[in-house]
């Protein structure tokens, strides 16, 4: 702590205050532990509202003391500055309550106060919280993460000040624990320790308890996990179009996997589906070689279809294990030519799958349709003047609103510039071929692919001279890695920043964990290897895991020159490697905490005094922890003192804070010169 010392001439004293005068009220230390002790810590003095100078007095000025509570901290009624000095120092007597109060000086009608704080010997922080710290609340079945444990108070992470042992209680049926228990050792800030999810989904819950609390009292802490079942559970059968004319030759099929929570997931391994339908008319489905590929959400083919009459027809799949899923479509009586007077009202269909994982195959059916509606069948079709049954059409039994397929007569093709599929995000999903419709057939099919970023995405089909229509798909997300997340288990700060805390020695850990789409970990299928910055590192996320382990010091953070204490710095993670994948890259700032445990801090009562040749007995040095709380020494502690200035303004170059006490005090020396120098301490 920096110190001025103010050359003041004895021969220009004040005899009583006035307007450029105040009194100015000090401890130091201003906190200290409950236990019946009297501490020479209280400081009055008298200084210049111009100047902000300390000022002489030229007789005894008496000043009168008020606690507000004097149960707390007790002060004497009144002390007095003596004759030809700047301030006087007085006592403070604390018994065994903990708590705050205000202590006043008084002179005339001037008041000042302060507030002194006693702290509770037995517990030195309060309102400590447990803290259990995850890299994300969702997990993957099948998946291993670090966290960690920590206590906290008023959202600041406080150093263990003995070893603290923290109990486990969990889902058993839905995770484990690497350890039932953990520590938390003294002066250290967390404890790791690792979840493993099983092979079931649903919510678990992880308990944590430690006798950390006030007199040893037990704390708790709950969180919970969603675990979601990534493999896939079952079959999901579409076919498109869902009605088809007479004339139709073909029909769309596409088989896709789910998980137990019926959402798209892909197939971990190769999965070999068995087609069936209701009607030998499908051409040769049974001899299909259906197989959804190991990493992909389903298969898709195009069946041909030769029907003579109408009918309504079941398709479906089968798989070892996952069961089997059906479907229909329609056949309709007759056909619909584009050209025929009924045709006369156009809607485009368009048929998509409704959920689709991320960085994966699927299609879009579109169809041309006939809206039906009552007048209709006043329509004289055939044109020999007369409406009758020869006009009638299938399209006459639907009721109004609903939709009957229409035959092509002409090729619509994006060749032909009459036919355009436009994703409404480039980013979500993308057309990989536009497909056509041909002349004979009412419907086409296009090729799309999931991207890495999970939304719900519009496509929209335009036809020249026809109609256009649209429809949604919702991209889910993916199991394998889209992101890489920078873990501490420092846990995060008020600004929403992670905290990096470096202990003693100066190290710190850091995870790099690898994340889906949703934000759940993802074990990583070929391993990923990353260059982290500033540490100047190589990290690698084997195979078959989602997360790497660094442990760092803060040399890493230095550049010729010491970081400052609470300050922010960038940490990088880049994949490096043949055929890394870019989109991994992340770059977190972090809160850098550089505490080096319980730190012994230098207090003046103010940072400036006349130059008298004299000691001044007002120098502390207080063992603190991270939150500024007195830290009771458990056995001596020696201090070693220093200061900047050339003369000789310490006394003595070391002190010792007795066992039991947070601080001792020391005297500075001044002779009768100007100075200004900074005094240091080292425990």
């Amino acid at each position: 702590m920096s110190f001025i010392i103010f050359i003041q001439p004895i021969s220009s004293p004040v005899m009583a205050l006035g307007d450029d005068l105040r009194l100015e009220l000090a401890f130091a230390p201003s906190s200290v532990e409950a236990g019946t002790a009297s501490y020479p810590i209280g400081y009055v003095r008298l200084i210049s509202n111009s100047t902000g100078e300390p000022i002489l007095t030229a007789s005894d000025l008496e000043v009168g003391l008020l606690s507000a509570d004097a149960s707390i901290a007790f002060v004497p009624s009144r002390v007095v500055i003596p004759a030809g000095s700047d301030y006087v120092r007085f006592n403070v007597e604390v018994g065994d309550l903990a708590g705050q109060t205000e202590i006043s000086a008084l002179y005339g009608n001037k008041v000042i106060s302060r507030t002194f704080k006693v702290v509770d010997a037995v517990s030195l922080v309060e309102d400590v919280n447990l803290k259990i710290n995850l890299p994300s609340d969702e997990m993957q079945i099948g998946s291993r993460v670090p966290f960690s444990v920590y206590l906290e108070s008023n959202g600041n992470i406080l150093q263990a000040q003995k070893d603290v042992a923290v109990k486990f209680e969990y889902e058993s049926s839905l995770l484990k624990l690497d350890s039932a228990s953990v520590m938390i050792k003294k002066g250290s800030y967390y404890a790791v320790n690792y979840i493993e999810t099983l092979e079931k989904s649903g919510n678990a819950f992880i308990k944590a308890v430690a006798n950390a609390g006030k007199d040893g009292q037990p704390i708790t802490s709950v969180t919970n996990v969603a675990i979601s079942q990534t493999q896939p559970a079952s079959l999901k059968a579409y076919v498109f179009p869902d009605k088809v004319g007479l004339n139709e030759k073909t029909i769309d099929i596409f088989v896709g996997v789910v998980d137990a929570a019926g959402q798209p997931t892909v197939a971990s391994e190769d999965i070999k589906l068995e087609l069936f339908s209701s009607a030998y008319q499908l051409t040769g489905i049974h001899d299909t070689q259906a197989i959804i590929k190991k990493g992909e959400f389903g298969f898709y083919t195009r069946q041909y279809i030769n029907f003579y009459n109408n009918q309504t027809v079941t398709v479906g799949a089968s798989a070892s294990g996952l069961g089997a899923s059906t479907t229909s479509f329609k056949v309709l009586p007759e056909s619909l030519p584009a050209s025929h007077p009924k045709a006369v009202n156009k809607m485009l269909q368009v048929f998509t799958i409704p959920s689709v994982p991320s960085e994966a195959d699927s299609i879009v059916v579109y169809q041309m349709n006939a809206i039906a509606s009552s007048s209709l069948a006043s329509i004289d079709t055939n044109g020999d003047g007369i409406v009758d049954s020869r006009d009638h059409h299938a399209i006459d039994d639907l009721a109004a609103g609903e939709l009957y397929p229409i035959e092509s007569q002409s090729v619509f093709s994006e060749n032909q510039g009459n036919l355009n599929l436009a994703s409404g995000d480039n980013l979500a999903a993308k057309v990989v071929n536009p497909g056509s419709i041909g002349s004979g057939s009412s419907y086409g099919t296009a090729l799309i692919r999931s991207a890495r970023q999970a939304n719900s995405v519009s496509f929209s089909m335009s036809l020249s001279n026809f109609a256009v229509g649209s429809n949604i798909i919702s991209v889910t997300g993916g199991l394998n890695p889209t992101q890489t997340m920078i873990f501490s288990p420092g846990g995060i700060a008020s600004d929403r920043n992670y905290r990096v805390l470096f202990d003693r020695s100066g190290s710190t850990d850091l995870f790099l964990v690898t994340l889906d789409s949703a934000g759940r970990p993802s074990n990583s299928e070929q391993g990923v290897k990353y260059l982290v910055k500033p540490i100047n590192e190589l990290a690698e996320i084997k195979a078959g895991t989602s997360f790497a382990s660094m442990h760092i010091n803060t040399e890493s953070f230095k550049s010729g020159s010491a970081v400052p204490e609470n300050t922010f710095g960038e940490v990088s993670a880049v994949p490096v490697g043949v055929n890394s994948d870019s989109n991994l890259k992340t770059v977190s700032n972090m809160n850098l905490l550089f505490y080096t445990g319980t730190t012994s801090k230098v207090l003046f009562p103010f940072n400036s005094t006349v130059a008298f040749s004299k000691a001044h007995e007002i120098g502390v040095v207080q063992l603190r922890d991270v939150s500024g709380n007195p830290v009771l020494a458990s056995d001596e502690v020696k201090v070693k003192l220093s200061s900047s200035s050339l003369s000789r303004v310490l006394p003595t170059s070391e002190l010792t804070i007795p066992v039991g006490k947070s601080f001792a005090n020391f005297d500075v020396s001044t002779f009768g010169r100007a100075d200004n120098f900074t005094v240091y301490a080292k425990a």
